[in-house]
């Protein structure tokens, strides 16, 4: 009996990742995009974009931008999530935020853009909050 309930509780946390690609601030480009092994958000996008998973899970914490988040078609993009135990928990007192620093605008207008989804339809933002810092701009 103890073996069927390790084997059922294994299954059902694996199953809890299926249908999503879990992201964290500190996640990596190779990760698996689990729980345990989350993405970075630039790498999770893309793999999104070639995939058939197109649901992100964002953990708690910042995501500093340095250049326009492009979203894709159908992807969704939802924050809040507690990665630390051993099943994603979404808690909606913690804050996901994107925040594009100031550092690298984008030039003609000289501007800075958080997320953008230019030609994209079924997009959706959940629970994230998008700051975006002043630009510093200099006239030529």
């Amino acid at each position: 009996m103890r073996y069927v309930v390790a084997y059922l509780t294994a299954v059902f946390v694996h199953a809890q990742s299926c249908g999503y690609l879990y992201v964290a601030p500190t996640g990596t480009a190779t990760a698996a995009g689990t729980p345990s092994d989350p993405l970075s958000l630039p790498a999770a996008v893309a793999q999104a974009a070639a995939g058939p998973v197109k649901h992100l899970r964002l953990a708690i914490g910042d995501y500093p931008l340095t250049a326009p988040l492009s979203l894709e078609d159908n992807l969704i993009l939802e924050g809040g999530f507690d990665l630390s135990g051993p099943v994603p928990v979404k808690r909606n007192g913690g804050i996901t935020r994107l925040r594009r620093l100031s550092g690298t605008p984008e030039a003609n207008p000289c501007r800075l853009v958080a997320v953008q989804a230019i030609g994209k339809s079924g997009f959706e933002l959940h629970d994230l909050y998008i700051e975006v810092e002043n630009a510093s701009y200099t006239a030529d």
